[in-house]
Order: C-alpha cells, then sequence, then structure tokens
C-alpha cells in the first residue's frame, strides 16, 4: 500500500518474489543477528528499486522457469510486476532468510534516472569510504530516547536483537551524558567505546576534569583500573562530607596529628577497659584518620589526640605487679600512631594505595572473565600443576577457608554464599569438560594468590610490613603467569614484575609520554 507518491517516487509494500538482486555483492554476508532483527522486526529501512523494462521482465521470467525446471529454489515466474533493487540488496536476502514475505520500498521511475546508474549507486551505497556505522554512543543515545518513549527494556533488546543488560547499560548512558561529553567521545577515542565503558563515563558526567582523566586512560588502554581510581577519590569525598556533618574532626594527613596521638584500639580508661570508637566520640580529643592499610578508600580509623590529658593509657605497659609505669604514679602514655619509617610522603602513599586497590578490582574481573571462557590455554595446565607441586606459600595456605573461597566463588562468578564446603562441590556443573576442569582448578589458586596480594602495600618497595619483600616475590610470580596467559598488567603491576620503584605520581601520565614517543 502506497504512502506517498509522486511523478518519480513512490513508497509501497512488496513481496519478496517481485525483486531482481543488484548483484552488486558476491557475498551478502548475512549472520544470525541480522537475520534473527529482519525476523523479529521485518524490513525496517525502505528499500530503493526501480521498476523493469517489458523486455527485462521476459528476460528474468524465462530465466526463473530455466532454474525451476532444474530443480533450485528460484521463484517461480509470475505475472507481477517485477523490480531491479537499487539499494537493499542484503536487506532483501535477509528478509528471505527470515521468512518474510513482504518488505518496503520506494519506485524510481526510469524518467528520474540516466542509464547505467543502477550500477553506480550501488557501487557508491557499499563503498567502504562513504558509509560509517553509528557508533555506541549514537546507539546508546537512540536506545535511551526509544526507552523515553515509552519503549521497555525487554522490548528494546527483542526489537534490536540485543542482550538486556546491553540494553540497560546503553539506555542508562544515553540518559546521563551530555551533549559535551558525547562530542569529546566521538572526537577523542580511538577505539571503539563499549556500552559498559559508557555507562562508566556516565557515571562521572559533570565532572570534566574526571573524564578528561578517563578519556586519556580509554587511549592508553588503562580505563578499567582508573575507573575504580576516580571512584575511590569519590567515595573517599562522600565520606568526608559525612564526617564534616557528623561533626568528627578528621586529620587527612597523620604528620598533622600532634605528638602522643594514639589509635583508639590502643587506648584504655583508668578501669582497663578498652575504649570503644562510637563512645570515644565525645572525648575532647577524638579524631579520625584515613585507614591506608585497607582494602577501602573510604575507611578510617579513630584516634585520641591527646591520650594523656584525657585519662586514657595503654593497658600493656602497666607493670604485672600494678605499679605504674613512670613510678611517680601517672599512667603510661599509649603507643603514637605509626609514621612512615622511610619518611615516604603521605601523599605518595595515598596515592599508591589507590592505584594498587584499582589494579586489584581490575585485574580480578580480568580473572572472571578469563575462568568463564571454554577453553583453557594449553600451558595453563602444565602451570595449574606444578603449582599444585611445588606448593608454594600462597597455595599451601588453602584450606577452605572463607576469606580465600570467597575470592574463588568470586572468580568462578559464584555466589558469597555458595563458599561453604557442600557448595563448593557444585561448582563444576555437571560433566564438566576437561578445561572447565583445568580453570576451576586455576581458580582456587588464583584465589590464594590473590589472597596473598591484596595487602594494599604490595606495590612498596621499602618494608612498611614485616614479610612485603616474600609477598612481592609471590606477587611477581603470579602476575608473569598471568601475563603468559593474555592479561595486560597496569603500570603499577609492571613495577612489581619488573621489581622496581613504582611513582604513582606518573601512573596514567608516564604511559602517555611513552605511547607518544612510540
Amino acid at each position: 500500500m502506497a504512502t506517498t507518491q509522486s511523478t518519480e517516487l513512490h513508497r509501497t509494500s512488496v513481496h519478496v518474489d517481485q525483486l531482481v538482486p543488484n548483484g552488486a555483492r558476491a557475498d551478502l554476508a548475512l549472520d544470525a543477528e541480522m537475520i534473527n532483527s529482519v525476523r523479529a522486526n521485518g524490513v525496517r529501512v525502505v528499500m530503493a528499486v526501480r521498476p523493469l523494462s517489458p523486455e527485462e521482465q521476459a528476460d528474468i521470467e524465462a530465466q526463473r522457469a530455466r532454474e525451476q525446471e532444474k530443480g533450485s529454489n528460484s521463484p517461480a515466474p509470475s505475472h507481477r510486476p517485477l523490480y531491479k533493487i537499487l539499494m537493499g540488496d542484503r536487506r532483501h536476502g535477509a528478509a528471505k532468510a527470515a521468512g518474510q514475505t513482504m518488505v518496503p520500498v520506494v519506485v524510481v521511475a526510469d524518467s528520474a534516472r540516466a542509464k547505467g546508474e543502477d550500477y553506480i549507486e550501488a557501487l557508491v551505497e557499499n563503498d567502504e569510504r562513504f558509509r560509517r556505522p553509528l557508533s555506541n554512543v549514537d546507539q546508546a543515545l537512540a536506545l535511551f530516547q526509544a526507552h523515553d518513549s515509552g519503549i521497555e527494556v525487554q522490548q528494546l533488546a527483542q526489537l534490536t536483537v540485543r542482550d538486556e543488560e546491553e540494553v540497560q547499560q546503553a539506555v542508562a548512558a544515553g540518559g546521563r551524558l551530555g551533549a559535551g561529553t558525547r562530542g569529546k567521545l566521538t572526537q577523542q577515542c580511538q577505539r571503539q567505546v563499549s556500552m559498559d565503558e559508557l555507562l562508566a563515563f556516565a557515571e562521572f558526567e559533570g565532572d570534566e576534569e574526571a573524564i578528561d582523566r578517563l578519556l586519556r586512560a580509554h587511549r592508553m588502554m588503562n580505563f578499567r583500573a582508573v575507573v575504580y581510581q576516580e571512584r575511590e577519590k569519590r567515595a573517599r569525598a562522600v565520606q568526608r562530607q559525612e564526617i564534616e556533618k557528623a561533626g568528627i574532626r578528621l586529620v587527612e594527613n597523620p604528620a598533622d596529628l600532634p605528638k602522643g596521638a594514639a589509635l583508639i584500639e590502643d587506648l584504655y580508661d583508668e578501669a582497663e577497659l578498652q575504649l570503644d570508637p562510637d563512645d570515644h566520640e565525645k572525648c575532647p580529643g577524638h579524631a579520625v584518620i584515613w585507614d591506608e592499610g585497607s582494602d577501602r578508600s573510604d575507611a578510617v580509623v579513630s584516634v585520641c589526640l591527646d591520650p594523656e590529658g584525657n585519662g586514657h593509657h595503654r593497658e600493656s605497659s602497666v607493670p604485672d605487679d600494678g605499679a605504674d609505669a613512670g613510678g611517680d604514679g601517672t599512667p603510661p602514655l599509649a603507643r603514637p600512631v605509626l609514621e612512615e619509617p622511610t619518611g615516604l610522603p603521605h601523599a605518595v602513599v595515598v596515592a599508591g594505595n589507590r592505584v594498587w586497590r584499582a589494579a586489584t578490582k581490575q585485574r580480578q574481573d580480568w580473572l572472571k572473565e578469563f575462568c568463564a571462557g571454554k577453553t583453557a590455554p594449553k600451558e595453563l595446565r602444565s602451570w595449574v600443576s606444578t603449582q599444585w607441586l611445588a606448593c608454594p606459600k600462597p597455595v599451601a595456605q588453602w584450606t577452605g577457608d572463607d576469606g580465600r573461597a570467597k575470592l574463588v566463588a568470586e572468580i568462578l562468578g559464584r555466589t558469597s554464599q555458595q563458599v561453604q564446603a557442600p557448595e563448593r562441590g557444585g561448582w563444576l556443573g555437571p560433566k564438566p569438560s576437561a578445561s572447565r576442569l583445568t580453570l576451576c582448578d586455576f581458580a582456587v589458586i588464583a584465589g590464594c594468590f590473590e589472597k596473598r596480594i591484596e595487602v594494599v602495600q604490595t606495590w612498596r618497595t621499602d618494608e612498611p610490613v614485616w614479610d612485603l619483600p616474600a609477598i612481592r616475590r609471590d606477587a611477581r610470580a603470579y602476575l608473569k603467569a598471568l601475563v603468559s596467559f593474555g592479561y595486560e598488567p597496569t603500570p603499577v603491576e609492571r613495577a612489581v614484575i619488573e621489581d622496581e620503584e613504582f611513582d604513582p605520581d606518573v601512573d596514567v601520565d608516564n604511559a602517555t609520554e611513552t605511547a607518544d614517543d612510540a
């Protein structure tokens, strides 16, 4: 049924057998995704066609009759008018493969065309120099606008033959990304931005400095780690606001603490009862500092700025006979908050810890993807067996304890509720393949190593904790193995692998200079 009509153009719907391909493509390159999309939605983009002349139609009908006699599946001759496809050979092929019978077309009158123009149009339409696929930025905006118009995510996924999670990410990103950020993504990204990366950019919409850092990280293939770093900065900023709102003093740098300040966990009152951090908030000397040894960037620990002046002391310093430590009846002072033994600047410690935590999260994300694969690299089986036989300290510590079991569960895509021994036995699934068995074994060993090197100071070459050299040796061997299996280490992990000092201040900038020089 025609919807528009003029002397040279009119739109209508025709049967697929009324169309004759232009033949510009020897291979239509139809894939399941395109065929399924047409099967679900029909042909949505109209095809341009022209009517065949009586002589051309007679030739095509004769050719189809001969092919029918040979038993081919060529359309049977009919008395319906035939049309030559000008633009849309692939859509026509997909419609036939999907079982569609009618397709939309625009009929172009011969009077509007020059002789031989069919072939030029087919060439120009399919020339890659003149065709650009929609970027994920464009697709995300289109999906958001469709959703905003009332189409549900599930229906969008069906109509576009996409995974629901991908559509959900696209809708969320498309709705939050501003025009300025979309422009930067289009102009500055040298490779396609995935939907989950778009969602990460959208997370920081409005923070131009963070967006610029993410753009640079995307160019340097260090995107995921920098996303985690930005999230940590934001989490700490939120925690800082909460602390200020509660009226609690926050000392950003332990070097600014007064002499004698001590951790609440080390302090006791006159009745020899350990102080409670919540109860201590009433003390005039109460404050908090960032817990740089934690695996969380927003973790804090409570301190007392003046233990002696507020009647606190350290129980372990009181002699067993009850005599006072100083001989003058005064309780001993609690131990002061430890300073960096090497004098490493606090800002460097904060930045380095943040980078290491981000690298850990990125690495564990990679492990999940790696262990979700169907095929294990050939060299993996040998490495796994070697680890069981050599039994280095991280492997020797595997006892199925909750901490390591939870890490293994996460790597294998299981929930934290499935870490007890009976549930762990079902992680393999029914009739696991040899590759599945290898990957499961590898996940157990990886979980052991991850637990071993979760110490946030692992990046440091000084010795803020007594066994750090041994931890770094284990980290070096483990990270080298991951690289051999295809993992791309972050700059801080490369420093550990090469046993070099790492300067967190040049984490991304230094990588950028290296790439530019190359």
